[in-house]
């Protein structure tokens, strides 16, 4: 297994000489993340669990110190590499006092860096080795309670068989999952250490177990529990005759935690429950539904008992809009329009609040998150990694507690890769890609050919073609096409044209022809789709 790092940097040349000059692959490593805050760190490192943090003296937001008292307080065995001055005595004896496990000045000497590398390696192996098998016994355990909590099958699993492996007492009767989500911080925090915040949570966590057990431990069979970044999830199993006390419980749970909560760090408690089974190879059911009603917080509050509820189709008409409004945004993301975007943003926020909360309308959303990164992975691969960047982004939802929250969230994160991916477009002179989508864009109502690009762009026609095809994965012409399409479907909702006049105004002389090829990308005549307005 490869060992996984993380690099905490504001300084993209050192960054650039690390990535390409040290020796990580040697070492059986892998860079998963290049951060450019302490805050940046903690957002992703429940994501990426790194076994090494490399982090920079001169770190934006939270110091270095503070970053990293904390990533030993979430996990001890993680190992930090500092990257400093030569002649900072202070900050090198404070280092000495937290146990760092290595110090690099500046300006870097690369053999050092790989021979830091090396031993951390060599460590962490043989630690490895150490805990083999200490981690063997827990093994068999923790496989079969993900394969109860996150696993359907078909091969139902025997409970006799669970109880023997995880030495769990499960009976015939009623599943239920639990989840506990502590929502973000907020008021004031007078007991609250910054710099304790993970060794903190796991109070929090604890207290939660406890008080469910308080409350409920008698009229359960088991009660299982696991900690989680966000709070606390739970698999409670109990006779089906106690189902209604049990529920009349929860409150009281959900109360109780989040008195100590807030009394002791400010954060608020949400519990989020699934409904109840009583065939056990249902809590994957039963967990996603705990986690769909966590979802549902942004538009039923926080703060309370909220109970699963299924979800319904969203309304034809919304659906439409929801469908446009992405394609907008992939529109947006061709182009680098930063304004654009934000309006598309502020017209799906202006979407009632039931729809943008409904569980299906993360498809869309996630359509053009995946479609974002497909047409600019390649330029921002070079300064994030763009796997972990999109399941992050796709995350955003389950930490966000309202609909303003997720707003704003979102918009600081596409800024944040705009920006990137705009500076990259300066330095390159502006893509002929974007240069020439750009061009489409703005005259798609004239005739365009691969010549008027490729002078537009001022490459070879051939060449242009290649390179257009290559990165695209269309050809010109069928580009063209789909685009003054999108158009078209827009103006035919929008406007009272005629077919004629919608034809003429995306670049089509000829009706008859301008339909037969609407109906060969859409699916619908030009008259059929208008009716489904």
């Amino acid at each position: 297994m490869r060992i996984k790092v993380m690099l905490a940097s504001n300084d993209s040349g050192f960054i650039k000489q690390i990535t390409t000059q040290a020796k990580f692959n040697e070492n059986k490593m892998e860079v998963l993340s290049w951060v450019t805050s302490g805050e940046e760190i903690f957002q992703r490192f429940e994501e990426i669990n790194p076994r090494l943090v490399i982090i920079d003296k001169d770190l934006d937001g939270l110091d270095a110190i503070t970053c990293i008292r904390r990533i030993y307080s979430i996990k001890k065995k993680c190992k930090v590499l500092v990257i400093g001055g030569k002649d900072d005595a202070d900050f090198m004896y404070r280092l000495l006092e937290i146990q760092v496990y290595g110090y690099v000045s500046k300006p870097i000497d690369i053999e050092k860096i790989n021979n830091e590398l090396e031993r951390i390696s060599r460590d962490i192996r043989r630690i490895n080795i150490e805990q083999i098998q200490y981690d063997a016994s827990l093994s068999m355990q923790s496989l079969y309670f993900w394969k109860l909590m996150f696993e359907k099958s078909d091969m139902a699993l025997d409970l006799n068989f669970l109880n023997s492996i995880m030495k769990s007492g499960f009976k015939k009767g009623m599943f239920r999952a639990l989840l506990f989500r502590l929502d973000e911080m907020h008021g004031e925090m007078p007991n609250f250490k910054e710099n304790q915040f993970y060794t903190d949570l796991s109070y929090i966590q604890q207290q939660i177990k406890m008080n469910t057990n308080n409350y409920i431990y008698e009229y359960c069979y088991e009660m299982i529990f696991d900690f989680r970044f966000n709070g606390v999830l739970a698999i409670i199993n109990y006779d089906k005759q106690y189902d209604e006390i049990i529920k009349s419980k929860f409150e009281d749970i959900r109360r109780d935690s989040e008195e100590y909560a807030i009394r002791h760090y400010g954060m608020s408690l949400t519990l989020c429950v699934g409904n109840g089974y009583e065939d056990h190879t249902k809590v994957p059911n039963s967990r996603e539904e705990a986690y769909s009603s966590a979802w549902a917080r942004m538009k039923q509050g926080t703060r309370k008992v909220l109970y699963y509820k299924k979800t319904f189709d969203i309304h034809v008409s919304y659906k439409q809009k929801l469908e446009r409004i992405v394609e907008q945004l992939k529109s947006t993301a061709d182009t680098l329009n930063v304004d654009e975007f934000h309006n598309m943003i502020k017209q799906l926020f202006e979407l009632p609040d039931y729809v943008l909360t409904e569980y299906n309308s993360r498809n869309y959303l996630m359509n053009f998150v995946d479609t974002f990164f497909e047409i600019n992975g390649k330029v921002l691969v070079e300064h994030m990694n763009v796997e972990v960047e999109k399941e992050y982004i796709k995350k955003i939802l389950n930490y966000s507690r309202t609909l303003e929250d997720y707003q704003k969230n979102l918009e600081q994160k596409f800024d944040q890769m705009f920006k990137i991916l705009a500076d990259d477009a300066e330095k390159q002179n502006f893509r002929p890609l974007r240069k020439a989508i750009k061009y489409i864009k703005e005259n798609y109502d004239k005739q365009i050919t691969a010549e008027t690009l490729a002078e537009v762009v001022n490459l070879s026609p051939v060449y242009f073609s290649h390179l257009f095809k290559k990165q695209t994965g269309k050809n010109m012409t069928d580009y063209i096409t789909e685009y003054r399409m999108e158009i078209a479907k827009k103006m035919l909702f929008d406007t009272d044209k005629t077919i004629f006049e919608i034809a003429v105004a995306v670049g089509f002389q000829d009706q008859r022809y301008f339909s037969k090829r609407f109906k060969q990308i859409v699916g619908k005549t030009p008259s059929e789709y208008r009716k489904l307005k």
